[in-house]
């Protein structure tokens, strides 16, 4: 179990410094080797960071089958923090990704349920935020504008308003 939660560090970190296509290697590995564990929150956890991996380098349909799966692992072992993380990023792939408003919609949904019985999101704005995106690429631009501000209103109330991704936020709002 160590070497697997070791190499899904190592995942994480190089994906943060822009290293997708090693990243997405680091995350395979990861996956095989907490798959191996047996243990099914890290398994998911895993899956989580290798469908992150994976749209990281445009392979989406790949993405969205990972992610789905890391969804289902995180639900059958209650991880709802997974399970709201698996199925927020499904309605970024989905919405701004692969055009499929429908499907972003419906995993919007689930996220929403996720995070709710995980007690709330590890990042409010999340959710508002890609779904915002989502809705914006749909026409769906009251909607979208809408979802935009209660990104922006979550991640005031959640962190500082000096935060760099606050201004993120703003420009996502004024851009619909």
């Amino acid at each position: 179990m160590a070497a697997a939660r070791s190499e899904l560090a190592t995942a994480k970190a190089v994906a943060s410094s822009g290293r997708v296509h090693e990243a997405r290697a680091l995350a395979e590995t990861a996956a095989v080797t907490a798959t191996a564990t047996g243990f099914e929150p890290v398994i998911a956890e895993a899956l989580l960071q290798l469908g992150s991996a994976q749209e990281g380098i445009g392979d989406y349909p790949t993405a969205s089958d990972t992610l789905e799966r890391a969804h289902a692992s995180a639900l059958a072992c209650r991880h709802d923090v997974v399970a709201g993380k698996a199925a927020a990023m499904l309605v970024f792939v989905e919405g701004n990704r692969r055009r499929r408003l429908d499907e972003a919609l419906a995993w919007a949904e689930r996220a929403t349920l996720d995070d709710e019985r995980a007690g709330g999101s590890d990042d409010p704005s999340r959710l508002p935020s890609v779904l915002a995106s989502a809705l914006a690429l749909g026409g769906r631009l009251t909607e979208a504008r809408a979802a935009a501000a209660e990104a922006v209103a979550r991640h005031r109330a959640d962190l500082r308003p000096s935060d760099g991704d606050l201004g993120m936020l703003l420009n996502n709002l004024g851009d619909i």
